[in-house]
């Protein structure tokens, strides 16, 4: 009877709710089989498997967020015994989808940055929409190239040194091990066998955790040897994330997302490239595909009496910059008005400038020289001498200053048009007229 009598109540208590029971009884359903797919090893892959899993649950969420209210109501306003049937459910859906917000916090934080108290629907959509969205390394239209890296070829030396001395120890355990186990030589060498899994796996790790970079005028995108491409939209960089670790060369970019690029040799400029394109003026500056012809960047010295100062010389139709060999976080500095977390090369920055029209080449270059202590000269006040062609060297004097250099071969044709807008010095007899314009 009393069996009888609380089916007859928990019947009575569905029909009160008018179809409340069924809504959370189906996201209590949800709820775990979300949980399921979200535990374990291959959470990503089953989590692309079931796309309507967090549609659906998204979809139901107002009409669940009416039943739970409304039956908490009710549960009150008539004092429903705790063991009621929905009351039941009821806990253990709040039970659930507390567990479900560390989980999904802690899946979320392992491939993006999180702050502030878990809010479960947010994070969610979230976590669904980067692992769910498909990366390419292929370029999308009208997308530039900025930089590339090629697999293996930006390890820096010292981890070639290592692979090729773990390859030589690999290979040499290998032998000893094998001679030792051969018949009539005695039982294997237990430890010898150990060292040769041990090295020849941490030589194939070096390798496979490599990868490829490309920097695109809207992308960081990651290639890694063995496993998923991932990409980060420079929109969403956050500069003062961009870190480097030394021994690894590990390059750490955070953004909408987390990226960790490893066994970077030239890890420097990765940092210095994405973070410049992360910015203004240079930020976006690169989708219109077109490099500024009439800025020549080249190695020069600057002399005046017994003082000689290395840097890089901007070459301009209207004059030439002088910027001295400086740390590249003061130019970094003064480009984008914010500070820099690793140490840079000038150069690395100044390239990048030719991104920009001429004019905001000029403007950049004014702070610039300001910054680094460099110069400026006039194409009306310097004095270009003629008499060694280009390729050879370029001497330009002011006064008692000196400026000398190199242009290299792939920028010769575009400083020799340059020049030829610069206005013709009186003749000194140093190998014939000079060209006009």
């Amino acid at each position: 009877m009393l069996r009888e009598a609380q089916a007859q109540s928990a019947e009575a208590v569905r029909l009160q709710l008018e179809g409340r029971a069924e809504v959370l009884e189906g996201a209590l359903a949800r709820e775990a089989l979300l949980e399921g797919v979200l535990r374990g090893g291959r959470w990503k892959s089953r989590l692309r498997a079931h796309p309507e899993l967090v549609a659906e649950r998204a979809r139901s969420a107002p009409e669940v967020a009416e039943a739970l209210e409304r039956t908490r109501r009710r549960a009150e306003s008539e004092g429903w015994p705790g063991e009621t049937r929905i009351l039941v459910v009821v806990r253990e859906l709040l039970d659930r989808r507390a567990r479900l917000e560390a989980l999904v916090r802690r899946r979320l934080a392992s491939l993006a940055p999180v702050s502030g108290a878990p809010v479960l629907d947010e994070e969610l959509a979230r976590l669904d929409g980067l692992v769910c969205r498909q990366s390419s390394f292929a370029l999308a239209e009208r997308e530039v190239v900025v930089y590339e890296t090629l697999p293996l070829r930006a390890w820096p030396p010292v981890h070639w040194a290592l692979v090729a001395l773990l390859a030589c120890l690999a290979h040499g355990l290998f032998v000893l091990f094998t001679l030792r186990a051969a018949p009539g030589t005695g039982s294997p060498d237990v430890l010898s066998a150990g060292l040769f899994l041990g090295l020849s796996g941490t030589f194939v790790a070096l390798v496979s955790r490599s990868g490829q970079v490309r920097l695109t005028s809207e992308r960081l995108i990651w290639k890694p040897r063995v496993g998923e491409t991932v990409e980060l939209s420079l929109s969403s960089l956050r500069p003062e994330s961009l870190h480097l670790t030394s021994l690894l060369r590990t390059v750490r970019v955070e953004g909408e997302r987390r990226l960790r690029l490893r066994h970077q040799g030239d890890g420097e400029r990765v940092i210095t490239l994405v973070a410049l394109h992360g910015l203004p003026p240079l930020a976006g500056a690169a989708r219109a595909g077109v490099l500024t012809e009439d800025v020549v960047i080249y190695p020069a010295e600057s002399r005046e009496g017994r003082h000689t100062y290395a840097g890089h010389a901007v070459l301009r139709p209207s004059g030439v910059w002088f910027v001295p060999e400086v740390d590249g976080r003061q130019v970094f500095e003064a480009v984008t008005g914010q500070k820099a977390s690793v140490p840079m090369r000038p150069l690395w920055i100044l390239e990048q400038l030719r991104w920009l029209s001429p004019a905001e080449v000029d403007r950049c270059m004014a702070r610039v020289v300001a910054a680094a202590g460099g110069t400026w000269w006039s194409a009306k006040d310097a004095r270009l001498h003629r008499d060694v062609p280009v390729w050879r060297r370029l001497r330009i004097t002011r006064g008692t200053q000196t400026l000398t250099g190199k242009v290299e071969w792939f920028s010769q044709t575009r400083a020799g048009y340059i020049l030829r807008a610069w206005p013709a010095a009186p003749d000194s007899g140093e190998g014939g007229p000079p060209r006009g314009t």
